[in-house]
């Protein structure tokens, strides 16, 4: 079952704002869910700003990858001591996930991602 949360929608439309041009009404938005949790407002509505609140809001519930992707952003090395393999860019094989095999056995033009 997939659950939607209010914050994340209300992120997502802010941002989906400041990408169309409204910076003033994301802003608006976007201060929606610091303003609710008693916290410190911005004072402008920017793409590091809004993931930066969504990487807040929405911690540990399996968002991040999905953010980093849609802005093709690297997947950082938080720690070099344990993962040794470093940050993994945009574009890199590592970066794809698999595709469904029920997908692949249907379609002979489908072709399953490297590394699956």
């Amino acid at each position: 079952m997939s659950v939607v949360r209010y914050e994340e929608v209300v992120l997502l439309y802010a941002e989906a704002l400041l990408e169309t041009g409204n910076p003033v009404d994301a802003l608006l938005y976007l201060n929606m869910i610091p303003t609710k949790r008693g916290a410190t407002a911005y004072l402008a509505a920017t793409k590091e700003n809004i993931l930066l609140e969504r990487r807040k809001e929405l911690a540990f519930e399996g968002f991040r990858f999905h953010d980093l992707a849609r802005t093709k952003k690297d997947i950082p090395n938080p720690d070099p001591v344990l993962i040794t393999h470093g940050l993994v860019p945009y574009g890199n094989y590592n970066f794809a996930l698999p595709i469904p095999s029920g997908e692949v056995d249907v379609n002979a033009n489908v072709v399953q991602n490297f590394g699956f």
